[in-house]
């Protein structure tokens, strides 16, 4: 009797083995081959090497823009394709929906923030990506922010 006892909790044990085990490796696999689910509104995130979009300090020569954003000034910066330094292999792809960027604040006259969105909104959100404050060194910040349609970001200064 003793025997048969455990030559069935042997065969249980083993069978949990077994489907735990499989469903280990289902789960693993799943994370591995992690892509958007179909449809036009889905995307995956896709990490490239860095690069510049643009830099608006005065003597900088990346991007249109030569100036810094005074009070209450929006600039318009073209996210997709070639632009600033992300050039060639570092072109930003023309199906982006979104962008992770660092965005930094450099010598700022006052205390302020930064305001990242998408081009197409009409007005100017009220919160910020980046507050900055007057002799403070060079801060940064990680924004997430979402394209308009024609691939583009707006930055606002509010002061400063």
């Amino acid at each position: 009797m003793m025997d048969a006892t455990v030559r069935v909790r042997s065969v249980v044990w083993t069978a949990t083995v077994v489907v735990l085990t499989l469903v280990c490796a289902l789960l693993v696999s799943q994370a591995w081959s992690v892509g958007a689910a179909p449809g036009d509104t889905d995307s995956t995130f896709v990490p490239t090497a860095g690069c510049r979009v643009t830099d608006t300090r005065s003597a900088s020569t990346v991007g249109p823009r030569r100036a810094p954003l005074g009070e209450n000034q929006t600039f318009t910066v073209a996210i997709r394709g070639a632009n600033g330094e992300c050039t060639g292999g570092l072109a930003i792809p023309a199906d982006a929906v979104a962008v992770a960027a660092n965005v930094t604040a450099v010598n700022a006259t006052t205390s302020s923030n930064i305001r990242i969105f998408p081009a197409d909104l009409a007005e100017v959100p009220t919160l910020s990506n980046l507050n900055v404050f007057a002799g403070a060194p060079p801060t940064p910040n990680k924004v997430d922010v979402k394209l308009s349609p024609d691939g583009k970001i707006k930055v606002y200064n509010f002061k400063g």
